[in-house]
């Protein structure tokens, strides 16, 4: 990986900063800072400790975080680190052999000198250590997002796709019920539908789309259920204040309207739905209400696949911020939706 000069300016200030302290700590007060300039062991046992924690620091940083601690080699671990302590720990005594370091004789000084350089390293071994693992930390918790993101997207696409077959399988037995009987309706049925699948293609595939769309949609889809339907069936589609600005989740409120058309028509009795939405601020209301013929209770709790669909998608696009209310009763079957923090 190519460094940056911002980044070798930062390594170059750090390690400026990490001498100054050293000098500092390893300091004789009674002698003065200049002290130590005068002494050629104690310069080249300064140098060689130093040098030895950038070693480790580097070392530690790129090699042997990721390949022994990260790889759970502990123990390996555990003794490469103990060897670059020892060593620096060993300096005095080594530097005695050749030069005059000003330790020739254990005492104070010396136990001060090691226990400086024992802080320093901890130092240096806890910044070189909290970078790796910092970022690894990161790197997983980015990863643990994008893999979440991945499965709610992969999970409402799947919800999606049970929603537009279970829409089009309806929408096609309406049409080959009209065809059968050469009814004049069925081709411009056909331009309905046609309209209905292009929405589906170009916009139920986005994360949201415009509210004024969705509703053009519903629209759309209520006309073409009204060509196969007698003056005995009654629908009233109400949208209160402007919708404009405000945008959805694409496809989620269809399937209350084609539960309300599968169960709620009747080809002898008087039937009635009443569709209705509203925008209040930034919430969002949504109604349908029909009636109920013998037996469509039964047959809507057994076949509610679409609106457990709704369900989890509204539990993966709004989370927290969604009401959702069915009532049955021997006459009438209604839905009501709320959404909160609509933009």
């Amino acid at each position: 990986m190519k460094l940056s000069a911002r980044h070798i300016l930062i390594h170059i200030a750090g390690w400026l900063f990490f001498v100054l302290i050293t000098i500092l700590i390893l300091n004789d007060p009674e002698q003065g800072v200049f002290s130590l300039f005068q002494n050629t062991g104690i310069m080249l046992m300064l140098t060689a400790s130093v040098s030895l924690m950038m070693s480790f620091f580097y070392l530690n940083r790129k090699f042997l975080i990721p390949e022994y601690f990260f790889q759970r080699k502990y123990f390996v671990y555990a003794i490469i680190v103990t060897l670059f302590v020892s060593l620096l720990l060993l300096m005095p005594f080594l530097m005695r052999l050749g030069f005059d370091s000003g330790f020739d004789k254990p005492g104070p000084q010396l136990l001060n000198h090691l226990l400086s350089t024992l802080l320093l390293f901890m130092m240096v071994f806890i910044v070189s250590t909290a970078g790796p693992v910092l970022k690894r930390w990161i790197d997983a918790e980015n990863s643990a997002v994008e893999l979440e993101n991945q499965r709610l997207s992969a999970e409402l696409s799947f919800l999606k796709s049970q929603v537009n077959p279970h829409f089009l399988f309806n929408t096609l037995n309406n049409i080959y019920a009209l065809s059968v009987n050469s009814d004049p309706v069925a081709s411009e049925s056909i331009l309905k539908l046609s309209q209905l699948l292009r929405y589906i293609l170009q916009e139920a595939q986005s994360e949201n789309v415009s509210i004024n769309k969705e509703i053009e949609h519903l629209k759309q889809y209520i006309d073409l259920q009204k060509l196969r339907f007698t003056k005995k069936v009654n629908v009233n589609f109400e949208v209160t204040t402007d919708a404009s600005g405000f945008s959805i989740a694409p496809l989620l409120l269809l399937p209350f309207v084609e539960n309300a058309f599968k169960y709620g028509i009747s080809a002898h009795e008087a039937s009635k739905i009443d569709i209705m939405l509203s925008f209040k601020g930034s919430i969002f209301e949504f109604s349908v209400k029909n009636t109920l013929n013998n037996g469509s209770i039964a047959e809507i709790e057994s076949t509610g696949i679409g609106v457990e669909n709704v369900r989890k998608r509204l539990e993966l696009s709004y989370p927290g911020n969604f009401d959702l209310i069915i009532k049955n009763n021997t006459i009438a079957h209604s839905v009501y939706l709320k959404i909160t923090g609509l933009c």
